[in-house]
This record gives structure tokens, sequence and C-alpha cells, in this order.
């Protein structure tokens, strides 16, 4: 094998190499990110959906019906403009953070960016 076979040899390994860990760092860097703190939210390593209905209260990565009827009454009250997509987003968590400051003088075990059974059968079931 001559020199210049030789080094097209080797670039060519390289590039494929850089393309291959590349493409495995871009494909973890992708993957959404969950709270480390927060034991109720899939680690994303157990197999379980990042989204799922997991009931009340209902926060981030939840999913279902009742965060549809949420993310309508968000939009209806609050004045948002919310996917009605029921997946319990980085969006949806913001807006109900929002609206949270209006609440806790009510509903003081309200925590922030959450929405507990108490406010959802009070203000939302409506919206069902």
């Amino acid at each position: 094998m001559d020199k210049k076979t030789r080094n097209i040899l080797i670039i060519s390994g390289l590039i494929l190499g850089i393309g291959i860990a590349g493409m495995f760092i871009l494909r973890k860097k992708t993957k959404e990110t969950l709270n480390p703190k927060d034991p109720n939210i899939p680690d994303g390593k157990t197999g379980e959906p990042l989204y799922a209905d997991r009931g009340f209260p209902l926060k981030l990565y939840s999913k279902g019906k009742k965060v549809e009827a949420l993310q309508r009454y968000l939009n209806d009250v609050g004045g948002f403009a919310l996917a009605i997509d029921g997946k319990f987003g980085k969006e949806t968590e913001n807006a109900v953070s929002k609206q949270n400051m209006f609440i806790t003088n009510q509903y003081p075990t309200q925590k922030l960016g959450t929405i507990n059974q108490d406010y959802y059968n009070s203000n939302i079931l409506s919206y069902e």
C-alpha cells in the first residue's frame, strides 16, 4: 500500500469516528433533561414514558384530559395562547406559575408550577 492510499484510509477512519461520536453526543443532548431532584419525574432510563398521566398534582410531564382542561382554563382565564395538546410542558408550567401568583392566598398548599386536586375541582373541572 502506498503512502497516499494509507493517508486516505487514516483520514477516512478519523472522519467516520468523529461522525459516530458526534451522533452519540447529539443524541444524548437532544433527549429532554429531567429534574433529578423530583423522584416522580421519570429519569429516562427505566423506559417509562416522559409524559404520562400520573394523577394529581398536575405538574411538569403530566399528560391527559385533565392537562387539556388546564390548558383551556389558562388560555381562557389567564389570556395565554397554549396549545391544547394535553402535555404539561415548559410553556404550561410557566403559565401555571404565573397563574399561581394569584391563587396562593386562596389555596396555600398549592405549590408553584403545579395544580392540586382542590384547585382543579373548584376552578378547572368545568373545562373538561
